[in-house]
């Protein structure tokens, strides 16, 4: 398996690569900090190569994981992968032990350091099935595997925390984004805005606010916290 410092996790179904245009995009940007001279016209190739060998290798929905070289400019490959379960709805905890920095840019643990991740996951309590990170100014940023959404029932719009919380620009959320809107399990279609959210604002309102989290991986799943008591 190559050593990779950009990753990619898709679904491939109806014999395509599930939001392909913002896969490409979200590994494009990363891609440019390890190798500035590779053009996009090669990069939007090995997706479309390996869609093409996915059609003929792969019979239903499946998730495909996508390594890039950090060391041979090029150089990929694949492997398919299992979903892992979680839970219904998926049990959050808040980690404050070790905060991300906020502001936009590489300093982001997803950029920088994934055993930063790994820690806040090992730091869980057993019945969490992933954590949220906050920021230096306490603010909700996002999730090891997922961006996060609050639906606020006072206004009927749906927050997504800003680039500037220090969160990862993922492939749903800026599909969901470009829509302008995101569709909720039980509760439909919501405009979408960006926002960032304080600890402080969700603990003092915990009855305006329902929790949900979304990748391109797994679409928009319900979410709760839990604490450690």
């Amino acid at each position: 398996m190559l050593r990779s410092d950009v990753l990619d996790t898709f679904v491939f179904k109806n014999k395509k690569i599930y939001l392909k245009k913002y896969h490409i995009e979200r590994s494009f940007e990363a891609y440019q900090f390890l190798f500035s001279d590779f053009p996009l016209e090669k990069f939007q190739q090995v997706y479309d190569r390996l869609e093409l060998e996915l059609k003929s290798t792969v019979g239903e929905e499946q998730m495909v994981r996508l390594f890039f070289s950090e060391k041979e400019k090029g150089r990929n490959s694949y492997e398919i992968q299992n979903k892992v379960l979680l839970g219904d709805p998926v049990r959050l905890e808040i980690i404050a032990s070790k905060m991300n920095p906020a502001g936009r840019g590489p300093q982001n643990f997803k950029w920088t350091d994934r055993d930063e991740w790994v820690a806040l996951l090992k730091s869980k309590s057993a019945d969490a099935d992933d954590v949220i990170a906050l920021n230096s100014l306490e603010q909700l940023t996002e999730t090891s595997r997922f961006n996060l959404f609050f639906y606020n029932s006072a206004s009927d719009l749906v927050f997504t925390p800003t680039l500037d919380s220090g969160c990862v620009n993922g492939v749903y959320r800026r599909y969901a984004l470009s829509e302008k809107s995101i569709d909720l399990p039980t509760l439909g279609k919501k405009d979408l805005v960006e926002k960032d959210i304080s600890v402080a604002e969700l603990e003092s309102a915990p009855h305006i606010y329902s929790l949900f989290v979304a990748n391109s991986a797994r679409g928009v799943l319900k979410a709760c916290l839990t604490t450690k008591n």
